[in-house]
């Protein structure tokens, strides 16, 4: 299967606490981008491979992370 771009909400619950997430499968590095709450962010986070993305700031209970990205 060709990769190809989605986008899925995360696979963890924010608890304002947590920093890092995963993606519900594998996306190719360099192409992933978060939204909070319907915000999309290119700057405040890293990925870390794989499925692992690491936010530089916690999400709070009720918000609601996603990811665009190129799914491999």
């Amino acid at each position: 299967m060709a990769p190809r771009l989605v986008h899925k909400s995360a696979v963890e619950t924010p608890d304002g606490l947590r920093t890092e997430y995963n993606t519900p499968t594998p996306y190719l590095a360099g192409t992933v981008t978060y939204d909070l709450n319907g915000r999309m962010h290119v700057f405040g986070y890293a990925e870390l491979g794989g499925t692992t993305v690491r936010l530089d700031e916690p999400p709070q209970p009720g918000d609601v992370v996603s990811f665009w990205y190129t799914q491999l």
